[in-house]
């Protein structure tokens, strides 16, 4: 179903429902990911109407020629009147502390000499990167060396409209080699 060539009056409410099934669907039969607190393309779908339906908002006073743009008012609430978005869960669980000193220490274990396990160096200093500095995953993967100052990584870095904690690389190295993991940076983006 294509409702990008039709005009927002003429955006059914069966057509929202639809389109709402159709991504969470989409997303599913595409996941790599194992599925976590939410079936599968569900946050996806709930996100896309939320910006289909702020967009909508918009022309929700407006006319034109004298007819209101949405005669049958915001299409996008037939998901609130039908239940059809559930509420996501909040993630089950996180690392705890024993959990994290433990990943910390195996991926330290990457570089020592006679290392046999599964992981590369570039791995392991991509997931450290990924936990002492909270940065995401497209953050990290998308991270220039220009972006990076003697003191901080920027928030938001380029390219993504994602913000970040601004964490002190200085900090980050101090706990590094605190914790006897001292890595060089070689996966960045050059």
């Amino acid at each position: 179903m294509c409702i990008r060539d039709r005009s927002i009056g003429n955006i059914s409410r069966q057509d929202i429902v639809r389109r709402y099934q159709s991504i969470q669907q989409g997303i599913a039969k595409r996941a790599l990911q194992p599925e976590k607190a939410n079936p599968r393309g569900l946050a996806d779908a709930q996100k896309a109407m939320r910006y289909l339906s702020a967009v909508l908002n918009s022309y929700a006073n407006d006319t034109y020629l004298g007819q209101p743009l949405l005669p049958d008012g915001n299409p996008v609430l037939v998901l609130k009147d039908k239940k059809a978005r559930k509420k996501l869960q909040e993630r089950k669980r996180f690392l705890e502390s024993e959990e994290r000193r433990d990943l910390f220490a195996e991926l330290s274990r990457v570089r020592l000499p006679g290392y046999t396990g599964k992981l590369k160096p570039a791995q392991a200093d991509f997931v450290l990167l990924l936990m002492v500095t909270g940065l995401r995953l497209d953050e990290a993967r998308l991270l220039k060396w220009e972006n990076i100052t003697d003191s901080t990584i920027p928030s938001p870095i380029p390219k993504t409209e994602k913000t970040t904690p601004c964490q002190s690389l200085r900090q980050c190295n101090l706990y590094l080699i605190e914790t006897r993991m001292i890595v060089p940076m070689c996966f960045l983006a050059r």
